[in-house]
């Protein structure tokens, strides 16, 4: 790992992670066994180790995770030693950061023109991310105490992305009620100004529009995997009625031993070679 990056210990999944997994028919393949299933530490890693994996498919999915985080070096670097291609262009990867960082503090200009150096089609593509963004602007007028220049703004930049898109229209309208209020500190100014303050919910959406915008998931593969993982775990532990040791931190690869430490390894070796059947 050329940037020593780490990842954080494996996380729950709230219920519509759960739900989406449940649904996908991709993980209903998994043969019931006909017992519970008990392995042994022992048994279980050496099952582990006889999957067989490919450096290539490794490889593969270290670069998106690089890809959809925002690691340019530690990309650029793998690609050169594995000989591998992303379909993001890699300068673009350290522009997302640049284009964060703009965001977080409150350049807007910036962050959209450097969304038009990535290319333009990114914006024109994503109206709400746009509106979000020209909203943010206004609020900042408007916290400024610049009403003539609030009101031209609005009536300029974002009238006509709501004759557009009229399902804007009520978010245009929360921002401009903070005219009527002649200070903006008190507290029912204050409460209406909380939800157009989200300057952290912006970059994401606008990080997850040039994502989207190459036909890469926000999330990445090696993410996704570690939350089937749970997921199955719970699926066979819970529901099954399965022993065997559970993943508890990917970042260190430490597992939780299984409840029934004193159990054979021959034991319901039936029920158990059942769930490492393809």
């Amino acid at each position: 790992n050329p940037n020593n990056v780490s990842l954080q210990p494996l996380g729950r999944m709230d219920s519509e992670e759960e739900d989406a997994i449940a649904c996908d028919s991709s993980y209903s393949n998994i043969p019931p066994p006909l017992v519970p299933a008990v392995l042994c530490r022992e048994d279980w890693l050496q099952r582990l180790k006889s999957v067989e994996l490919y450096e290539s498919d490794i490889h593969e999915v270290i670069l998106n995770f690089f890809t959809v985080h925002g690691f340019q070096d530690a990309a650029e670097e793998l690609m050169k030693e594995a000989q591998l291609r992303t379909e993001m262009p890699m300068t673009s990867i350290g522009r997302r950061q640049e284009i964060r960082q703009a965001l977080l503090r409150g350049d807007i200009p910036t962050v959209m023109s450097t969304l038009d150096d990535l290319d333009r089609e990114i914006l024109r593509r994503n109206p709400e991310v746009r509106f979000q963004l020209k909203q943010l602007q206004l609020f900042k007028i408007i916290q400024d105490g610049n009403t003539l220049e609030a009101i031209d703004f609005a009536q300029t930049h974002l009238a006509p992305e709501v004759t557009e898109h009229p399902q804007l229209l009520p978010r245009l309208e929360e921002t401009m009620a903070l005219l009527a209020f002649g200070d903006l500190k008190s507290p029912e100014a204050q409460r209406l100004a909380e939800g157009l303050m989200e300057r952290e919910e912006a970059a994401r959406a606008v990080d997850d529009a040039i994502l989207e915008f190459y036909s890469i998931h926000q999330e990445s593969t090696l993410e996704s995997l570690l939350k089937n993982c749970k997921w199955t775990q719970r699926q066979l532990t819970e529901g099954k009625g399965c022993v065997f040791p559970t993943l508890v931190d990917a970042a260190e690869c430490r597992f939780e031993p299984s409840s029934d430490s004193d159990a054979s390894p021959d034991r319901d070796r039936g029920a158990a070679d059942a769930l490492f059947q393809p």
